[in-house]
Protein backbone atom coordinates (compact mmCIF):
# COMPACT_ATOMS: atom_id res chain seq x y z
CA UNK A 1 0.00 0.00 0.00
CA UNK A 2 2.58 2.39 1.23
CA UNK A 3 4.41 1.83 -2.19
CA UNK A 4 1.70 3.31 -4.06
CA UNK A 5 2.15 6.88 -3.00
CA UNK A 6 4.89 7.92 -5.10
CA UNK A 7 2.37 7.32 -8.38
CA UNK A 8 -0.50 9.39 -6.41
CA UNK A 9 1.68 12.28 -5.87
CA UNK A 10 2.41 11.90 -9.49
CA UNK A 11 -1.08 12.61 -10.73
CA UNK A 12 -1.45 15.37 -8.19
CA UNK A 13 0.58 17.17 -10.45
CA UNK A 14 -1.60 17.08 -13.69
CA UNK A 15 -4.06 19.23 -14.48
CA UNK A 16 -7.80 18.66 -13.70
CA UNK A 17 -10.70 19.49 -16.20
CA UNK A 18 -13.22 21.87 -14.71
CA UNK A 19 -16.55 20.07 -13.73
CA UNK A 20 -19.55 21.60 -11.74
CA UNK A 21 -20.53 19.82 -8.79
CA UNK A 22 -18.07 17.10 -9.42
CA UNK A 23 -14.72 15.85 -7.51
CA UNK A 24 -11.50 16.61 -8.99
CA UNK A 25 -9.83 13.56 -10.97
CA UNK A 26 -7.42 13.51 -8.05
CA UNK A 27 -9.92 12.58 -5.30
CA UNK A 28 -11.44 10.59 -7.72
CA UNK A 29 -7.91 8.24 -8.25
CA UNK A 30 -7.23 8.37 -4.59
CA UNK A 31 -10.88 7.11 -3.53
CA UNK A 32 -10.28 3.86 -6.09
CA UNK A 33 -6.83 3.51 -3.88
CA UNK A 34 -8.88 3.60 -0.60
CA UNK A 35 -11.26 1.51 -1.80
CA UNK A 36 -9.45 -1.18 -2.60
CA UNK A 37 -7.44 -1.23 0.85
CA UNK A 38 -9.80 0.17 3.66
CA UNK A 39 -12.64 -1.81 4.53
CA UNK A 40 -16.12 -0.86 3.05
CA UNK A 41 -17.31 0.96 6.23
CA UNK A 42 -14.45 3.01 6.63
CA UNK A 43 -14.50 3.68 2.95
CA UNK A 44 -17.77 5.00 2.56
CA UNK A 45 -17.27 7.71 6.28
CA UNK A 46 -14.28 8.53 4.39
CA UNK A 47 -16.06 10.20 0.89
CA UNK A 48 -18.98 11.68 2.83
CA UNK A 49 -16.24 13.70 5.09
CA UNK A 50 -14.29 14.31 1.71
CA UNK A 51 -17.62 15.11 -0.24
CA UNK A 52 -18.72 17.78 2.99
CA UNK A 53 -15.27 19.35 3.21
CA UNK A 54 -15.56 19.87 -0.44
CA UNK A 55 -19.14 21.28 -1.04
CA UNK A 56 -17.88 23.23 2.46
CA UNK A 57 -14.54 24.86 0.69
CA UNK A 58 -16.63 25.69 -2.70
CA UNK A 59 -19.66 27.73 -0.67
CA UNK A 60 -16.17 29.94 0.29
CA UNK A 61 -14.62 30.41 -2.97
CA UNK A 62 -17.78 30.49 -5.14
CA UNK A 63 -18.02 27.84 -8.17
CA UNK A 64 -16.69 30.09 -10.36
CA UNK A 65 -13.30 29.93 -8.70
CA UNK A 66 -13.19 26.40 -8.86
CA UNK A 67 -10.32 25.62 -10.90
CA UNK A 68 -8.13 27.95 -8.71
CA UNK A 69 -9.53 26.49 -5.84
CA UNK A 70 -8.02 23.30 -7.36
CA UNK A 71 -4.93 24.48 -7.63
CA UNK A 72 -4.38 26.44 -4.06
CA UNK A 73 -5.64 23.14 -2.20
CA UNK A 74 -4.46 20.49 -4.22
CA UNK A 75 -0.52 19.98 -2.50
CA UNK A 76 -2.90 20.73 0.90
CA UNK A 77 -5.28 17.88 0.39
CA UNK A 78 -2.80 15.41 -1.16
CA UNK A 79 -0.92 15.87 2.07
CA UNK A 80 -4.15 15.09 4.36
CA UNK A 81 -4.84 12.14 1.94
CA UNK A 82 -1.41 10.86 2.63
CA UNK A 83 -1.40 10.78 6.02
CA UNK A 84 -4.63 9.21 6.16
CA UNK A 85 -3.55 7.06 4.23
CA UNK A 86 -0.28 6.53 6.32
CA UNK A 87 -2.39 6.13 9.10
CA UNK A 88 -4.75 4.16 8.11
CA UNK A 89 -1.80 1.38 6.74
CA UNK A 90 -0.56 1.64 10.09
CA UNK A 91 -3.62 0.74 11.88
CA UNK A 92 -3.40 -2.24 9.50
CA UNK A 93 -0.55 -3.67 10.36
CA UNK A 94 -1.47 -3.85 13.91
CA UNK A 95 -4.54 -5.43 13.11
CA UNK A 96 -3.14 -8.21 10.80
CA UNK A 97 -3.91 -11.34 12.32
CA UNK A 98 0.02 -12.77 11.58
CA UNK A 99 0.71 -16.37 13.01
CA UNK A 100 0.99 -15.79 16.92
CA UNK A 101 5.21 -16.78 16.55
CA UNK A 102 5.70 -13.05 14.47
CA UNK A 103 6.93 -11.30 17.76
CA UNK A 104 9.07 -14.40 19.09
CA UNK A 105 11.34 -14.38 16.10
CA UNK A 106 14.92 -13.34 16.33
CA UNK A 107 16.37 -10.90 13.59
CA UNK A 108 17.78 -13.27 11.83
CA UNK A 109 14.70 -15.54 10.88
CA UNK A 110 12.73 -12.00 10.45
CA UNK A 111 14.49 -11.12 7.43
CA UNK A 112 13.35 -14.14 5.67
CA UNK A 113 9.62 -14.04 6.33
CA UNK A 114 7.57 -11.76 3.98
CA UNK A 115 3.79 -11.28 4.67
CA UNK A 116 1.02 -12.99 3.16
CA UNK A 117 -2.65 -12.18 2.42
CA UNK A 118 -4.82 -11.90 5.49
CA UNK A 119 -5.11 -14.96 7.46
CA UNK A 120 -8.85 -16.86 6.98
CA UNK A 121 -10.06 -20.29 8.54
CA UNK A 122 -8.27 -22.92 6.96
CA UNK A 123 -5.45 -20.72 5.58
CA UNK A 124 -1.94 -21.64 5.86
CA UNK A 125 0.69 -20.06 8.11
CA UNK A 126 0.65 -16.12 7.59
CA UNK A 127 4.31 -16.81 8.11
CA UNK A 128 6.45 -18.50 5.42
CA UNK A 129 9.44 -20.01 6.86
CA UNK A 130 10.67 -23.12 7.42
CA UNK A 131 10.22 -23.18 11.14
CA UNK A 132 6.59 -21.92 11.02
CA UNK A 133 5.27 -24.29 8.49
CA UNK A 134 7.13 -27.20 10.86
CA UNK A 135 5.37 -25.43 13.79
CA UNK A 136 1.74 -25.02 11.63
CA UNK A 137 2.43 -28.98 10.93
CA UNK A 138 2.92 -30.16 14.36
CA UNK A 139 0.11 -27.64 15.83
CA UNK A 140 -2.59 -29.44 13.70
CA UNK A 141 -1.35 -33.16 13.40
CA UNK A 142 1.32 -33.89 16.13
CA UNK A 143 0.30 -32.11 19.19
CA UNK A 144 -1.90 -34.87 20.13
CA UNK A 145 -2.40 -39.07 20.29
CA UNK A 146 -4.28 -41.01 21.72
CA UNK A 147 -4.86 -44.32 24.41
CA UNK A 148 -5.01 -47.98 22.66
CA UNK A 149 -6.49 -48.85 26.01
CA UNK A 150 -9.05 -45.99 26.65
CA UNK A 151 -9.17 -44.13 23.66
CA UNK A 152 -8.37 -41.20 25.49
CA UNK A 153 -6.58 -38.44 24.16
CA UNK A 154 -3.32 -37.77 25.62
CA UNK A 155 -0.91 -34.64 24.93
CA UNK A 156 2.51 -34.36 23.14
CA UNK A 157 5.28 -32.86 24.00
CA UNK A 158 7.06 -30.71 21.15
CA UNK A 159 10.57 -31.89 20.61
CA UNK A 160 13.44 -30.64 18.74
CA UNK A 161 12.54 -33.72 15.89
CA UNK A 162 9.51 -31.67 15.23
CA UNK A 163 10.80 -30.52 11.75
CA UNK A 164 11.11 -34.09 10.67
CA UNK A 165 7.46 -34.62 11.02
CA UNK A 166 6.82 -37.91 12.44
CA UNK A 167 4.40 -40.52 11.76
CA UNK A 168 1.35 -39.99 14.96
CA UNK A 169 1.65 -43.27 17.22
CA UNK A 170 -0.72 -43.85 19.94
CA UNK A 171 0.32 -44.55 23.64
CA UNK A 172 0.63 -47.80 25.06
CA UNK A 173 -1.44 -46.06 28.46
CA UNK A 174 -2.34 -42.90 29.93
CA UNK A 175 -3.51 -42.14 33.48
CA UNK A 176 -5.94 -44.96 32.91
CA UNK A 177 -3.34 -47.31 34.07
CA UNK A 178 -3.57 -45.82 37.94
CA UNK A 179 -7.37 -46.83 37.66
CA UNK A 180 -8.24 -43.22 39.98
CA UNK A 181 -10.39 -41.88 38.08
CA UNK A 182 -13.15 -43.87 36.02
CA UNK A 183 -12.72 -42.78 32.34
CA UNK A 184 -16.33 -43.44 30.54
CA UNK A 185 -16.65 -44.99 27.17
CA UNK A 186 -18.84 -45.51 24.53
CA UNK A 187 -19.38 -49.22 24.81
CA UNK A 188 -20.01 -49.47 28.69
CA UNK A 189 -23.07 -47.06 28.20
CA UNK A 190 -26.24 -48.83 27.90
CA UNK A 191 -28.23 -49.65 24.96
CA UNK A 192 -31.42 -47.62 25.51
CA UNK A 193 -29.38 -44.65 26.50
CA UNK A 194 -27.76 -44.04 23.35
CA UNK A 195 -30.20 -42.72 21.57
CA UNK A 196 -32.18 -40.08 23.65
CA UNK A 197 -31.51 -36.60 22.47
CA UNK A 198 -31.39 -33.13 25.02
CA UNK A 199 -35.73 -33.34 24.93
CA UNK A 200 -35.59 -36.63 26.21
CA UNK A 201 -33.10 -36.59 28.85
CA UNK A 202 -35.23 -33.00 29.85
CA UNK A 203 -38.14 -35.33 30.20
CA UNK A 204 -36.54 -37.81 32.94
CA UNK A 205 -35.10 -35.33 34.91
CA UNK A 206 -37.33 -35.31 38.03
CA UNK A 207 -35.73 -31.89 37.98
CA UNK A 208 -35.64 -28.39 35.91
CA UNK A 209 -31.83 -26.71 35.30
CA UNK A 210 -31.58 -22.90 35.17
CA UNK A 211 -28.24 -21.44 33.71
CA UNK A 212 -29.58 -17.76 33.49
CA UNK A 213 -30.23 -15.79 30.06
CA UNK A 214 -28.17 -17.51 27.14
CA UNK A 215 -25.74 -14.71 25.75
CA UNK A 216 -23.15 -15.24 23.45
CA UNK A 217 -20.18 -12.92 23.34
CA UNK A 218 -19.31 -10.81 20.39
CA UNK A 219 -16.81 -13.51 18.57
CA UNK A 220 -16.72 -15.26 21.69
CA UNK A 221 -17.58 -18.07 23.72
CA UNK A 222 -20.92 -18.04 25.86
CA UNK A 223 -20.91 -15.94 28.78
CA UNK A 224 -22.05 -17.42 32.41
CA UNK A 225 -24.79 -14.95 33.20
CA UNK A 226 -25.66 -16.57 36.61
CA UNK A 227 -25.32 -19.44 38.85
CA UNK A 228 -26.10 -22.93 38.08
CA UNK A 229 -29.52 -23.33 39.80
CA UNK A 230 -31.88 -26.28 39.89
CA UNK A 231 -35.34 -26.55 40.62
CA UNK A 232 -38.08 -29.69 41.36
CA UNK A 233 -40.15 -30.01 38.64
CA UNK A 234 -43.92 -29.92 39.05
CA UNK A 235 -44.92 -32.72 36.78
CA UNK A 236 -43.30 -36.73 37.58
CA UNK A 237 -41.05 -38.49 35.06
CA UNK A 238 -44.22 -40.92 34.32
CA UNK A 239 -46.51 -37.46 33.86
CA UNK A 240 -44.15 -36.36 31.66
CA UNK A 241 -43.74 -39.12 29.69
CA UNK A 242 -47.14 -39.88 28.95
CA UNK A 243 -47.49 -36.39 27.56
CA UNK A 244 -45.46 -37.04 24.91
CA UNK A 245 -47.61 -38.03 21.53
CA UNK A 246 -45.26 -40.22 19.51
CA UNK A 247 -45.68 -43.72 20.21
CA UNK A 248 -42.11 -44.32 18.97
CA UNK A 249 -40.69 -41.86 21.26
CA UNK A 250 -42.66 -42.79 24.14
CA UNK A 251 -41.29 -46.39 24.05
CA UNK A 252 -38.09 -45.36 23.72
CA UNK A 253 -38.73 -43.05 26.74
CA UNK A 254 -40.59 -45.66 29.09
CA UNK A 255 -37.89 -47.79 28.57
CA UNK A 256 -34.75 -45.55 29.14
CA UNK A 257 -36.71 -45.03 32.89
CA UNK A 258 -37.09 -48.33 33.57
CA UNK A 259 -33.73 -49.05 32.68
CA UNK A 260 -32.46 -46.55 35.04
CA UNK A 261 -34.41 -47.35 38.02
CA UNK A 262 -33.03 -50.74 37.68
CA UNK A 263 -29.60 -49.82 38.12
CA UNK A 264 -27.78 -50.84 40.74
CA UNK A 265 -25.47 -49.02 40.99
CA UNK A 266 -27.17 -45.14 40.48
CA UNK A 267 -29.06 -42.28 42.95
CA UNK A 268 -31.27 -41.71 39.73
CA UNK A 269 -34.57 -43.92 41.41
CA UNK A 270 -33.37 -42.03 45.24
CA UNK A 271 -34.48 -38.48 43.14
CA UNK A 272 -37.21 -39.49 41.62
CA UNK A 273 -38.79 -41.04 45.01
CA UNK A 274 -37.92 -37.44 46.42
CA UNK A 275 -39.43 -35.76 43.84
CA UNK A 276 -42.77 -37.97 45.04
CA UNK A 277 -42.62 -36.67 48.60
CA UNK A 278 -43.04 -33.11 47.58
CA UNK A 279 -39.63 -31.66 48.84
CA UNK A 280 -38.70 -28.06 49.31
CA UNK A 281 -36.92 -26.56 46.80
CA UNK A 282 -33.34 -26.53 47.03
CA UNK A 283 -31.28 -23.30 48.07
CA UNK A 284 -28.38 -22.01 46.58
CA UNK A 285 -25.20 -24.03 46.14
CA UNK A 286 -26.73 -26.71 48.42
CA UNK A 287 -26.32 -29.39 45.49
CA UNK A 288 -22.75 -28.57 46.26
CA UNK A 289 -22.58 -29.33 50.08
CA UNK A 290 -25.45 -31.23 51.04
CA UNK A 291 -25.42 -34.98 51.76
CA UNK A 292 -29.11 -35.61 50.13
CA UNK A 293 -27.74 -34.38 46.60
CA UNK A 294 -24.72 -36.82 46.49
CA UNK A 295 -24.42 -38.00 43.04
CA UNK A 296 -27.41 -35.43 41.88
CA UNK A 297 -25.31 -35.90 38.68
CA UNK A 298 -27.10 -39.44 37.63
CA UNK A 299 -30.69 -37.49 37.61
CA UNK A 300 -29.45 -34.02 35.72
CA UNK A 301 -27.40 -36.16 33.08
CA UNK A 302 -28.63 -40.06 33.53
CA UNK A 303 -27.03 -40.86 29.76
CA UNK A 304 -23.79 -39.63 30.83
CA UNK A 305 -24.14 -40.30 34.84
CA UNK A 306 -25.24 -44.13 34.70
CA UNK A 307 -23.17 -45.41 37.35
CA UNK A 308 -22.26 -43.72 40.77
CA UNK A 309 -18.77 -43.93 40.31
CA UNK A 310 -18.45 -41.18 37.04
CA UNK A 311 -20.08 -38.53 39.12
CA UNK A 312 -17.69 -36.01 40.68
CA UNK A 313 -19.80 -34.97 43.76
CA UNK A 314 -19.40 -38.60 44.42
CA UNK A 315 -15.58 -38.71 44.51
CA UNK A 316 -14.51 -35.43 46.11
CA UNK A 317 -13.72 -35.07 49.61
CA UNK A 318 -12.59 -38.92 50.15
CA UNK A 319 -9.63 -40.11 51.87
CA UNK A 320 -8.10 -40.57 48.67
CA UNK A 321 -8.21 -37.12 47.80
CA UNK A 322 -9.38 -37.54 44.38
CA UNK A 323 -10.22 -34.42 42.63
CA UNK A 324 -13.66 -33.39 40.88
CA UNK A 325 -11.87 -31.53 38.58
CA UNK A 326 -9.25 -33.87 37.43
CA UNK A 327 -12.14 -36.38 37.21
CA UNK A 328 -14.02 -34.17 34.46
CA UNK A 329 -11.33 -32.99 32.55
CA UNK A 330 -10.41 -37.34 32.25
CA UNK A 331 -14.22 -37.42 30.87
CA UNK A 332 -13.68 -34.46 28.84
CA UNK A 333 -10.60 -36.40 26.82
CA UNK A 334 -12.51 -39.34 26.99
CA UNK A 335 -14.06 -41.14 23.19
CA UNK A 336 -17.36 -40.09 24.72
CA UNK A 337 -18.19 -36.34 23.30
CA UNK A 338 -21.00 -35.68 25.16
CA UNK A 339 -19.00 -34.52 28.44
CA UNK A 340 -17.72 -31.27 27.04
CA UNK A 341 -20.56 -30.34 24.26
CA UNK A 342 -22.95 -29.71 27.59
CA UNK A 343 -23.41 -26.12 28.52
CA UNK A 344 -25.31 -27.16 31.66
CA UNK A 345 -22.62 -30.10 32.55
CA UNK A 346 -20.32 -27.44 31.79
CA UNK A 347 -21.55 -24.27 34.15
CA UNK A 348 -22.24 -26.88 36.68
CA UNK A 349 -18.74 -28.48 36.93
CA UNK A 350 -17.39 -24.46 37.01
CA UNK A 351 -19.79 -23.74 39.90
CA UNK A 352 -19.03 -26.81 41.97
CA UNK A 353 -15.71 -26.17 41.76
CA UNK A 354 -15.36 -22.67 42.29
CA UNK A 355 -17.92 -23.54 45.32
CA UNK A 356 -15.81 -26.00 47.05
CA UNK A 357 -12.36 -24.39 46.19
CA UNK A 358 -13.70 -21.05 48.34
CA UNK A 359 -15.15 -22.93 51.08
CA UNK A 360 -12.57 -25.07 51.29
CA UNK A 361 -10.46 -22.20 52.11
CA UNK A 362 -12.45 -20.69 54.38
CA UNK A 363 -12.30 -23.70 56.56
CA UNK A 364 -8.78 -23.99 56.25
CA UNK A 365 -8.26 -20.70 56.99
CA UNK A 366 -10.83 -21.60 60.69
CA UNK A 367 -8.47 -24.58 60.97
CA UNK A 368 -4.95 -22.80 60.33
CA UNK A 369 -5.83 -19.45 61.92
CA UNK A 370 -5.28 -17.61 58.90
CA UNK A 371 -7.68 -15.48 56.21
CA UNK A 372 -9.89 -17.33 53.01
CA UNK A 373 -7.99 -14.58 51.25
CA UNK A 374 -4.66 -16.22 52.46
CA UNK A 375 -5.41 -19.78 51.93
CA UNK A 376 -6.70 -18.56 48.52
CA UNK A 377 -3.27 -16.77 47.41
CA UNK A 378 -2.32 -19.99 45.19
CA UNK A 379 -5.18 -19.72 43.03
CA UNK A 380 -5.14 -17.86 40.15
CA UNK A 381 -8.34 -16.19 40.15
CA UNK A 382 -7.13 -14.48 43.74
CA UNK A 383 -5.77 -11.07 44.36
CA UNK A 384 -3.12 -12.74 46.35
CA UNK A 385 -1.66 -14.90 43.49
CA UNK A 386 -1.12 -11.88 40.85
CA UNK A 387 0.24 -9.82 44.22
CA UNK A 388 2.66 -12.68 44.64
CA UNK A 389 3.32 -12.85 40.94
CA UNK A 390 4.40 -9.27 41.10
CA UNK A 391 6.69 -9.70 44.10
CA UNK A 392 8.45 -12.54 42.68
CA UNK A 393 8.66 -10.99 39.04
CA UNK A 394 10.43 -7.64 40.91
CA UNK A 395 12.91 -9.36 42.71
CA UNK A 396 13.66 -11.28 39.49
CA UNK A 397 14.72 -7.85 38.50
CA UNK A 398 16.77 -7.14 41.09
CA UNK A 399 18.95 -10.20 40.46
CA UNK A 400 18.57 -10.52 36.78
CA UNK A 401 18.67 -7.09 35.63
CA UNK A 402 15.31 -6.11 33.55
CA UNK A 403 13.67 -8.46 31.38
CA UNK A 404 15.04 -8.55 27.73
CA UNK A 405 11.39 -8.48 26.27
CA UNK A 406 7.94 -9.37 26.97
CA UNK A 407 5.44 -11.55 24.95
CA UNK A 408 2.04 -11.55 24.48
CA UNK A 409 0.13 -13.95 23.15
CA UNK A 410 -3.47 -13.71 22.11
CA UNK A 411 -4.99 -16.39 20.09
CA UNK A 412 -7.68 -15.85 17.93
CA UNK A 413 -9.77 -18.87 17.65
CA UNK A 414 -11.36 -18.48 13.76
CA UNK A 415 -8.13 -18.73 12.39
CA UNK A 416 -6.14 -21.03 14.82
CA UNK A 417 -4.82 -24.40 13.34
CA UNK A 418 -7.05 -27.16 15.15
CA UNK A 419 -6.44 -30.87 14.79
CA UNK A 420 -8.42 -33.06 12.00
CA UNK A 421 -10.13 -34.79 14.96
CA UNK A 422 -11.57 -31.42 16.23
CA UNK A 423 -12.66 -30.87 12.80
CA UNK A 424 -14.32 -33.61 12.38
CA UNK A 425 -16.43 -33.38 15.69
CA UNK A 426 -17.21 -30.12 14.03
CA UNK A 427 -18.48 -31.71 10.80
CA UNK A 428 -20.70 -34.44 12.86
CA UNK A 429 -22.17 -31.58 15.34
CA UNK A 430 -22.26 -28.59 13.10
CA UNK A 431 -20.80 -26.90 15.78
CA UNK A 432 -18.40 -24.04 14.70
CA UNK A 433 -15.33 -21.68 16.22
CA UNK A 434 -16.54 -20.96 19.24
CA UNK A 435 -18.89 -23.69 19.93
CA UNK A 436 -16.61 -25.89 21.82
CA UNK A 437 -15.16 -24.15 24.09
CA UNK A 438 -13.31 -27.37 26.12
CA UNK A 439 -11.41 -28.70 23.39
CA UNK A 440 -10.72 -25.77 22.12
CA UNK A 441 -9.56 -23.94 25.23
CA UNK A 442 -7.22 -27.41 26.39
CA UNK A 443 -6.10 -27.27 22.46
CA UNK A 444 -4.85 -23.73 22.15
CA UNK A 445 -3.42 -23.81 25.66
CA UNK A 446 -1.60 -27.36 25.13
CA UNK A 447 0.11 -25.95 21.92
CA UNK A 448 0.88 -22.31 23.40
CA UNK A 449 2.50 -23.65 26.26
CA UNK A 450 4.51 -26.34 24.61
CA UNK A 451 5.71 -23.33 22.02
CA UNK A 452 6.69 -21.06 24.86
CA UNK A 453 8.51 -24.44 27.17
CA UNK A 454 9.99 -26.05 23.85
CA UNK A 455 10.75 -23.91 21.19
CA UNK A 456 11.53 -20.96 22.88
CA UNK A 457 13.03 -21.81 26.15
CA UNK A 458 13.71 -25.30 25.50
CA UNK A 459 12.67 -26.18 28.99
CA UNK A 460 10.17 -28.79 28.44
CA UNK A 461 12.79 -31.25 27.48
CA UNK A 462 16.53 -31.74 28.22
CA UNK A 463 17.25 -32.77 24.30
CA UNK A 464 16.81 -29.06 23.14
CA UNK A 465 20.43 -27.46 22.00
CA UNK A 466 19.28 -24.86 18.99
CA UNK A 467 15.79 -23.92 20.60
CA UNK A 468 14.94 -19.95 19.74
CA UNK A 469 16.77 -18.80 23.04
CA UNK A 470 19.47 -20.80 23.19
CA UNK A 471 23.09 -19.60 23.81
CA UNK A 472 25.40 -20.19 20.26
CA UNK A 473 28.09 -19.12 21.68
CA UNK A 474 28.36 -21.62 24.74
CA UNK A 475 25.47 -23.83 24.17
CA UNK A 476 25.62 -25.53 27.81
CA UNK A 477 24.96 -21.87 29.20
CA UNK A 478 20.94 -21.30 29.75
CA UNK A 479 20.20 -17.74 28.04
CA UNK A 480 16.56 -17.91 29.96
CA UNK A 481 16.95 -16.74 33.80
CA UNK A 482 14.12 -17.07 34.75
CA UNK A 483 10.32 -17.75 33.14
CA UNK A 484 7.02 -16.37 33.68
CA UNK A 485 3.98 -17.64 32.30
Amino acid sequence: MISHLPQLNEASNCQQPQRKNKQPQLKVKLHRHLASSLSNRTTSQYLHLKQQRHRLRQDQHGEQHEEEYVEEHEEEDGQEDEQLLNARCSMQHRTLKVFFLQETLTNQIVENIYHKQRAVPNSLPVLNTKDADDLYFWISYCSWTYCEKCRSLVPEKLLPGFTRRKQLKPKMSCSCRTGRYTIPSDEEIPLHLLSLTEDDVRILRPFVVHCGDYTMHKNGYRERTGPFRISWSTLSVIEKIKQVRNTVRHRKLLAAYEVLLSMPNSTYGKFVTMQRSNPTPPYLFEIYSAERFRGIECALWPTLYYDLSLCESAIEGTESRESGKVAFLAKCYSSVADYHLNYELLHYQYDRWLFRTITGAINSGRITGCSPALSLQHKTFSTGYWQWQHRMLIDAVRQFGYPSFFITISPFEWTFPFPPWLQTLRQHTGCGPTDLPVLETIHIAHTLEQLVRGYLCGSNTARWRNHLFSNQQEPEMSNCSDLFL
